[in-house]
């Protein structure tokens, strides 16, 4: 397995033009990784056998989901410039919908379908 990633490692640093490594150094490097990810691979299957899993509940993933929400809100705020585009983009999609939804609303569509398509 580690001679496997060794000679992908070789390969890509080969491709990307960047300098050897010895193949003790780079043991060095993977080494500690295919260890963390054995553990991982034990602790999961240790977790699995005694049929413990820890299932979050719908209020938990409702909170997730609402600060995974307000993460990304604040990333869009952070600087001016992404928050001068994000603050046009939401005008002009709101402009948008409420012509679009005005021509559907308005309109007199009985029957025909090509006007149907041609609106949506």
């Amino acid at each position: 397995m580690e001679e496997e990633a060794l000679d992908c490692l070789l390969k890509i640093a080969k491709v990307n033009k960047m300098p050897k490594l010895s193949k003790e150094e780079l043991l060095e490097i993977i080494r500690p990784c295919h260890e963390q990810h054995h553990q991982e691979v034990d602790a999961k299957s240790s977790q699995e056998d005694s049929g413990k899993e820890d299932v979050p509940n719908g209020w938990q993933m409702f909170k997730h989901t609402i600060g995974l929400a307000v993460e990304n809100f604040k990333n869009l705020m952070r600087t001016a410039e992404i928050r001068k585009r994000s603050l046009a983009f939401w005008t002009i999609f709101c402009a948008v919908a409420m012509v679009y939804y005005g021509i559907i609303f308005s309109a007199n569509l009985t029957s025909d379908i090509y006007l149907y398509t041609f609106l949506s």
